[in-house]
């Protein structure tokens, strides 16, 4: 008798969880000078990535600034380990999941050419290549596979109406989710492209398999997309 393994849960990503702080400096240090000024300038993009949402509790924040600027560290992953472990026990201890999803909201952090698809995806047309349209996930607590239906039948009804669209020949999505979860997003039809740095994934979709697959669907506010009728 075949005996199949469960399959893990996703890995949670939402503005309380581990992986959007990994996910941050993870990202700026690949940018961080060498030497000495290494460690000052993770802080200081910490602190200007998340000190508008951290505002009611900045002399706390500061003091857990001051107390990673004055450690050492053996090796860039034991120094990224020591921030995000920070950063995450600090937004558990000072916020619950909503009150920092709505600061993130309130703080405008969509691109200012986004276009809004639903509360957990926007996308906006690429400024390199105008017949390319990039999908952007939000840190949020709601994602389900529901809502990602809803946004891409909601994209599919935009790229049939909005004049701006015409041009879209691909949709791509570069996130974690594509590295971490390739088989779901193979799912909802996109195709894996070969990763260019580590955590983070491409998918792409073309324009008229995107119509095909989620333009005949109908969606409700609440996210459950429906297969129209013929």
């Amino acid at each position: 008798m075949t005996v199949r393994r469960r399959r893990a849960p996703p890995r949670a990503y939402h503005v309380l969880s581990r992986w959007f702080y990994l996910w941050g400096i993870r990202s700026d240090l690949r940018g961080a000078p060498e030497g000495s000024d290494r460690l000052p300038y993770l802080l200081d993009r910490a602190r200007r990535r998340y000190g508008t949402a951290f505002r009611d509790h900045t002399a706390d924040f500061e003091s857990l600034l001051a107390a990673l600027a004055s450690r050492r560290f053996a090796d860039d992953g034991e120094l990224r380990d020591a921030i995000v472990d920070g950063l995450h026990a600090f937004a558990v201890a000072h916020f619950t999941r909503e009150e920092l999803e709505a600061r993130y909201a309130a703080a405008g952090a969509r691109p200012p050419h986004s276009i809004f698809l639903n509360e957990i995806l926007d996308c906006e047309i690429d400024e390199k290549r105008a017949s390319r349209l990039k999908l952007h996930l939000k840190p949020t607590s709601r994602m389900t596979a529901g809502r990602l239906r809803h946004a891409f039948a909601t994209l599919a009804g935009l790229l049939r109406s909005e004049p701006r669209l015409a041009a879209i020949e691909t949709i791509a999505l570069t996130s974690w989710m594509v590295a971490e979860h390739p088989r779901l997003i193979r799912q909802f039809g996109f195709t894996i492209r070969p990763a260019r740095r580590e955590g983070t994934g491409q998918a792409v979709m073309a324009r008229a398999q995107l119509l095909a697959r989620y333009g005949r669907e109908r969606t409700p506010p609440d996210g459950a997309v429906t297969a129209s009728s013929p």
